[in-house]
């Protein structure tokens, strides 16, 4: 018979295996600069391309937020106006009950018109500061 002639090692070797991993993020429109210098590598002008698509969003929304402010102060100018004119027109009707003679309506109409655009405007303003006080946490957050 024969026998199978196997060495085995003296010691037993140990082998490490080592496995590193990389990965990269990136948060936003715009690639990482390696990435765009490939893509201009790839296609001549692409990365003016990619930067263009980045900027007009941009763009945009900050064109959206002028419309809203420019709205915005718009309707309180509007506000304004109104109530100017409600307070005038309490005012003569006013005056025109007092000269017919209804003396307590010629005092009062006016007095409640007038109380009335006051309150709009104090809730107005005391409304107008809690959201920008809510604004400002949320900014804080």
């Amino acid at each position: 018979m024969s026998k199978n002639n196997i060495k085995k090692p003296d010691k037993v070797s140990e082998q490490k295996l080592i496995v590193t991993t990389e990965h990269q993020y990136s948060s936003g429109p715009i690639p990482h600069a390696e990435e765009l210098a490939k893509y201009e590598q790839i296609c001549p002008g692409l990365a003016d391309r990619i930067m263009k698509m980045a900027e007009n969003p941009s763009a945009h929304r900050q064109q959206l937020e002028k419309d809203v402010v420019a709205g915005g102060l718009k309707g309180e100018t509007f506000g304004k106006i109104c109530g100017l004119v409600i307070v005038l027109a309490t005012i003569a009707a006013g005056t025109f009950l007092a000269h017919n003679g209804n003396n307590i309506l010629g005092i009062v109409f006016p007095l409640a018109g007038i109380s009335s655009v006051v309150a709009v405007f104090i809730y107005g303003t005391k409304s107008k500061k809690k959201e920008m006080r809510e604004q400002r946490e949320n900014l804080n957050k």
